[in-house]
């Protein structure tokens, strides 16, 4: 890593400039709140991260929107992350929040199917 001299100022970054040259790098966190919800695009990162002393999936897809390629992360959950440990990263998929399912202590699951494109 080189450290250089830049006509942009960190203020002038903070506002949104871009220095000549570059594109800003732009993921979006995405939830998957009610039955229904889903994303398609192809699977680019698969990782983990803490939550509360508890390790969760974080994924990160690259979908198609209006024509232009955009990244999203989101987090998994118990059946989510099963689910996506067996697939590929560059796997072009399908996720979609089926339902919540009641489980012990009377917490929910959310429950999800994962498709994957031939």
């Amino acid at each position: 890593m080189t450290m250089e001299n830049s006509p942009l100022t960190n203020e002038a970054i903070q506002q949104g400039a871009v220095p000549e040259g570059y594109k800003p790098v732009d993921i979006d966190f995405v939830q998957f709140k009610k039955p229904g919800d889903t994303l398609t695009g192809r699977l680019i990162v698969k990782t983990t991260m803490k939550i509360r002393n508890q390790t969760v999936g974080k994924y990160t897809m690259q979908i198609i929107t209006n024509g232009l390629a955009k990244d999203v992360s989101f987090l998994g959950s118990v059946h989510l992350d099963e689910l996506l440990s067996r697939i590929p990263v560059g796997k072009d998929i399908k996720v979609t929040f089926t339902h919540e399912e009641p489980i012990e202590g009377g917490n929910v699951m959310k429950r999800f199917k994962v498709f994957t494109k031939n």
